[in-house]
């Protein structure tokens, strides 16, 4: 870490500046992280994974970053850089002289094999630290309450906020979350949660030395297919996960295994960030037997930690629990009085005793008391908090729903910044104007204090067409064996069956792009780009199903096409519904052979 820090300041860098990390949960990625904060500069984690060049132009330009460190493929990232920075040619190493973003002069690959000029290298880094270096090194005797990080908001609701965050937040926010999971030092957390998550990280890192406990990462990515083996392997006590990756890795587990677990040696499971579901609670029971503690979580990226847990007065399915000791919760009421004994309104949070909340970048300036979450929840009586829904226009649409005018409501908004409309169904279509609407609304969302949709259109009903009967322009390609059938039945097919056709055909070109042997890494990428693309308006299916499946196609697709490709065995082999025909052997590249034995299983 000090080896790291030297040498960084060593290239040019100094203390105070700012430095975007960009990777999953690479050992080296936190040595960067830790190193970075050694020598005194301000870090901050991203996703390395950049589905157009304008999000990392947006995080550069936004933080103002001096320093740049890509985990990833560097011919990938130098593309990335050159499509936002053309003149990233020309510059200089470590003195780059950008049009487009002034502030970056040092751009750092950790693929090690490559040649692009105007780059460092992290080894490139580690040789330009010395002894000397080291002992010249900052002090580390400074204000806690400074700014020490930077870290951005999912972007659900717009372009990605920066949030500043301190020192004191962030090592305190993970003490007192630590003290709530009871963390002790025998504990061997397994995190299957990606770092760049400022939460995570402060969680799964700052533990070690806070309480010498150990934290396991199965895998660099998120979703670790060895997940559950690495469990058994290390003996690990405690699962940091989120309840949509366990639900996708236990229906899954037992094909990647090939035979049923179990987990003895988990006795503690934390489920941050997604509800959690009867079957889940039910699945995890079974998996995990001595798992008695379960608990789910708010993640908060403007405090930087978890600043709500659940305990045993929460009802798990229902709620995300209590707020923590040292923070506080409250709700901006939306209803003017109270509805049965509880607190109903825009959730906002209080950071830590003798800090504030230092504010939104670049200037980082606002030192707030509250900040509020955006989120409407009710805060019951036992202090337990409900999310009611993750965004106003959601509770816009439910108050709607219940005008006496109104048979159906969708609220849409073409992109962050434009209009919000209401689409209305009127349960009299040729009795009801658009003005009568527009002040029945009105109306409704002034007495809930939000303001009303901006734009109306009334239309007969909503366009529906149930699943058989959508006209598909090439036979189903989402699942060509049993295996990955499965994976498309239990994400995007299930939760967005009007996107099937633009979906269907993202996969028909994944696999004629596998078939030409265009790639792996090409292929998947241009699958996830397509999925995205296509899974937009379908807010369940682009949030959450589309990246979950664009992940496990990156890891099992080829695996499991090419098993589909050749005979696995002589006998009958065990598919998620139970025995399934075993595949005939074809060549990979043959597209005839595949749809051949596509139509032998149906029939």
């Amino acid at each position: 870490m000090e080896k790291f820090a030297a040498g960084v300041l060593n290239c040019g860098l100094q203390t105070g500046d700012r430095i975007l990390i960009c990777g999953n949960n690479h050992s080296q990625l936190i040595i960067a992280t830790l190193g970075a904060a050694r020598a005194g500069m301000v870090f901050s984690l991203a996703s390395p994974n950049f589905s157009h060049p304008s999000q990392l132009g947006h995080l550069l330009k936004l933080g103002q970053f001096r320093a740049l460190i890509m985990f990833c493929q560097s011919d990938k990232a130098h593309q990335l850089l050159r499509d936002i920075a053309p003149d990233m040619q020309n510059g200089q190493r470590g003195n780059l002289k950008l049009k487009n973003f002034p502030d970056l002069t040092h751009v750092i690959y950790a693929d090690e094999d490559h040649r692009h000029a105007a780059t460092f290298t992290l080894s490139d880094i580690f040789t330009k630290s010395s002894k000397e270096a080291m002992n010249k090194l900052p002090s580390t005797e400074w204000d806690c309450h400074q700014l020490g990080a930077i870290q951005f908001t999912a972007g659900s609701t717009g372009l990605p906020k920066a949030v500043g965050l301190t020192h004191y937040q962030l090592i305190n926010g993970c003490r007192i979350a630590a003290q709530a999971i009871d963390i002790k030092r025998e504990t061997i957390l397994c995190c299957a949660l990606p770092l760049f998550r400022i939460p995570v990280f402060a969680l799964a890192i700052f533990t070690p030395f806070l309480i010498e406990s150990r934290t396991i990462f199965p895998e660099p990515s998120p979703l670790p297919r060895l997940l559950f083996q690495s469990i058994n392997k290390n003996q690990c006590t405690t699962l940091l996960t989120n309840a949509t990756a366990l639900r996708l890795l236990l229906k899954t587990s037992p094909l990647t295994q090939g035979q049923k677990f179990s987990l003895p040696s988990i006795d503690t499971v934390i489920l941050l960030g997604d509800r959690v579901s009867t079957d889940l609670l039910t699945a995890i029971e079974s998996v995990m037997p001595n798992a008695k503690g379960i608990a789910v979580g708010m993640l908060s990226t403007e405090l930087g930690c978890i600043p709500i847990l659940s305990d045993n007065t929460t009802n798990l399915v229902k709620a995300v629990g209590r707020v923590l000791n040292g923070y506080e919760a409250d709700v901006a009421p939306l209803e003017k009085v109270p509805a049965n004994g509880r607190r109903v309104g825009e959730l906002r949070l209080r950071p830590l005793p003798k800090t504030k909340f230092v504010g939104y970048g670049p200037k980082f300036e606002e030192n707030a008391e509250w900040v509020n979450t955006g989120d409407v929840a009710c805060i019951q009586p036992d202090g337990n908090i409900e999310i009611i829904t993750q965004h106003k226009m959601d509770l816009m649409e439910r108050l709607i729903a219940t005008s006496e005018m109104v048979k159906g409501v969708q609220i849409v908004q073409e992109k962050p910044g434009a209009p919000i409309i209401a689409v209305i169904v009127p349960k009299s279509f040729n009795q009801i104007t658009v003005a009568d609407l527009k002040q029945e609304m009105i109306a409704i969302c002034r007495e809930q204090k939000l303001n009303p949709p901006e734009q109306v259109a009334i239309v007969k009903d909503f366009p529906r067409q149930p699943l058989e009967v959508i006209k598909l322009d090439a036979e189903w390609a989402c699942g060509t064996d049993s295996f990955s059938r499965f994976l498309a039945e239990s994400t995007v097919e299930k939760d967005c069956p009007e996107k099937k056709n633009a979906i269907n055909n993202c996969c028909v070109a994944h696999d004629k792009c596998y078939e030409d042997q265009k790639g792996l890494k090409n292929c998947d990428d241009t699958f996830c780009n397509c999925l995205e693309k296509e899974s937009t308006g379908s807010e369940v299916c682009s949030r959450e199903d589309a990246p979950y499946f664009c992940q496990l196609v990156r890891q099992f697709g080829e695996q499991f096409y090419n098993e589909s490709a050749k005979s696995i065995n002589d006998g009958m082999r065990i598919g998620p519904f139970g025995p399934v025909a075993p595949i005939v052997p074809a060549k990979v590249n043959n597209g005839q052979q595949r749809k051949k034995r596509r139509m032998r299983r149906r029939k």
